[in-house]
């Protein structure tokens, strides 16, 4: 592969934090996976009734819901990481790329949650009639996450769970 073929995707950029890369699929994810993953990525992910797999219809718009129980809808999810998931599969399912720019340890999070649930090889979903299609998903690449204090470090995956390397330690955010 030539230089030339390598996608970059856009840094993400949220406040002052940033992320740039992507982590690719190996097969890439079918219609079905993409059909949950897309709305389940997107979606904000509380404590809904229906339980931490749950997807709204429309994850833009369920919080005009007047029947909607707002004590709920600011408690994370069961064993979710936050009320946001950092990552998203592009439309191709080729890759999973970063959509918040979050701190690192919350990247990693988020990535150990897609692979012990949904794309690794022994994802807990696999056996649940409602995701009959999903299969194990290798996946390579890494994300550079760049935080305020100028710490810098790379979330990829080794040996299947989200591993950090720190690239620069930054400077203390209490400092001149």
């Amino acid at each position: 592969m030539t230089a030339a073929a390598v996608l970059v995707p856009e840094p993400v950029v949220a406040g002052r934090v940033t992320a740039a890369g992507s982590l690719r699929l190996d097969p890439v994810l079918s219609r079905a996976e993409l059909a949950y993953l897309v709305p389940f990525c997107e979606s904000r992910r509380w404590d809904r009734p229906e339980g931490a797999y749950a997807v709204p219809g429309n994850p833009l718009a369920e919080c005009a819901d007047p029947a909607l129980d707002l004590d709920a809808f600011v408690r994370v999810a069961p064993g979710q990481p936050s009320l946001s998931c950092c990552w998203r599969p592009r439309v191709d399912g080729t890759v999973f790329e970063p959509t918040l720019a979050s701190p690192a340890a919350e990247v990693a999070a988020w990535l150990d949650y897609l692979l012990d649930h949904f794309i690794g090889p022994d994802a807990r979903c696999r056996g649940l009639e409602s995701f009959a299609g999903f299969v194990a998903h290798g996946v390579t690449g890494a994300v550079a996450v760049a935080e305020p204090s100028g710490r810098l470090e790379v979330v990829r995956v080794r040996d299947g769970r989200a591993a950090r390397s720190l690239v620069h330690p930054g400077r203390p955010t209490w400092g001149p």
